[in-house]
């Protein structure tokens, strides 16, 4: 209830007026905080406050509430709750609306930066939404500096899992980089240092993540160059689920990179690891989504087909298998594709009336864009 509290106060800085009565406000959201005995809690709280000190209207004095945070997340001993509470900074400093005041913001989260003892908790969690703040504040070198620093830290990780986690934030962070070459190069990185995951499971994660970027980048051969090295990559992972989400991925990537062929040729691979996957309930979810890309790949054969599969499951094993929120997406599939059996059957397959009308929502939707591109 405290932190409820707290974070209506924080948002009564968002109404017009007096910046200064704003930051007046912010302050004393602040100050309680500070008595706040859980440490999540408090991060909460102090992240909220942050996203008043962007609505101002004052970029000195959001500066000013900014800095206060920073100084504040001295006294979480967490350090996911310090990670989380600097980059909820790092976004707001990026919007202040002066760049010279929220690269000094940044300055400040460098520091405080280098109080979290683990490389691993900085990079997972603050990693992205710095970079993406200093790349939106004009500090280009200072935000591949830090991609790069982060990727050393994957190196020496002690795990695979924290190998991973830390790979797949260094792929996101890349992908904000304004520069396409050099993200390009960062991201051809993390794919050799996947190489050195032993669990062939967990490779999919990081080149999931990796084609996505690729997706992201800007300059289509630069992109294209990248999803070769991806699909390469992807025959040395394991796993039915995982390598289908892969391939699912590496297909959406070929299309907005406009390779409809390669596309395709990914789709159908994606298919083929979905087939194999030996847990009902995660076929099911996997069907649902190689439905959706398969409409972004504009394979309609493809779509119709999971469709059926997805309504055949429905009705042999129930929502056990297939569960309500899978069965909303593929009513909106069958919208797309103008099924309307489909979408009156499945619609009334659905265990709830909030699932009902999530799904006639999503009809409707689809509906509406359907008519504005004709």
């Amino acid at each position: 209830a405290k932190a409820l509290v707290l974070t209506r106060l924080a948002a009564t800085a968002a109404l017009p007026g007096d910046a200064t009565q704003g930051r007046s406000l912010l302050v004393r959201a602040l100050e309680a905080a500070d008595q706040m005995g859980d440490d999540l809690a408090k991060a909460a709280v102090l992240g909220v406050v942050a996203q008043g000190a962007t609505r101002l209207g004052d970029p000195v004095q959001g500066r000013v509430v900014l800095e206060s945070i920073v100084r504040a997340t001295d006294k979480i001993g967490n350090d996911l709750g310090k990670a989380r509470v600097l980059a909820s900074v790092s976004g707001a400093a990026a919007v202040l609306g002066d760049p010279a005041q929220g690269r000094a913001v940044l300055a400040e989260v460098l520091r405080a930066a280098d109080t979290i003892g683990a490389d691993f908790t900085k990079a997972r969690w603050l990693l992205v939404a710095l970079v993406e703040a200093e790349v939106k504040l004009g500090n280009a070198a200072q935000a591949r500096d830090l991609a790069e620093q982060a990727l050393r830290a994957a190196d020496i990780a002690d795990t695979d899992f924290a190998r991973i986690r830390v790979l797949e934030s260094v792929a996101g962070a890349a992908a904000k980089l304004s520069d396409p070459a050099q993200a390009q190069v960062l991201l051809s990185r993390v794919l050799r240092e996947t190489d050195k995951v032993a669990d062939a499971s967990l490779r999919p994660r990081v080149l999931i993540s990796v084609a996505q970027a690729a997706g992201k980048l800007g300059d289509s051969a630069q992109g294209r160059a990248l999803l070769e090295g991806v699909i390469s990559a992807a025959e040395t992972g394991r796993g039915e689920a995982e390598l289908a989400a892969l391939f699912l991925t590496l297909a959406e990537t070929a299309a907005k990179l406009g390779d409809s062929v390669q596309a395709r040729t990914l789709l159908s691979r994606a298919a083929q690891e979905t087939a194999g996957i030996g847990t009902e309930s995660t076929k099911a979810h996997t069907q649902v989504a190689l439905a959706e890309t398969a409409l972004q790949t504009d394979d309609r054969a493809q779509a119709q087909a999971s469709l059926q599969a997805v309504g055949a499951m429905r009705q042999s094993f129930g929502a056990k298998v297939v569960a309500d929120p899978d069965l909303v997406r593929t009513v909106a599939v069958a919208a797309s594709l103008d099924q309307w059996q489909w979408v009156t059957s499945m619609t009334d397959m659905l265990s709830t009336d909030s699932a009902k009308l999530d799904a006639l929502s999503r009809v409707f939707a689809v509906r509406k864009s359907q008519a504005r591109i004709r």
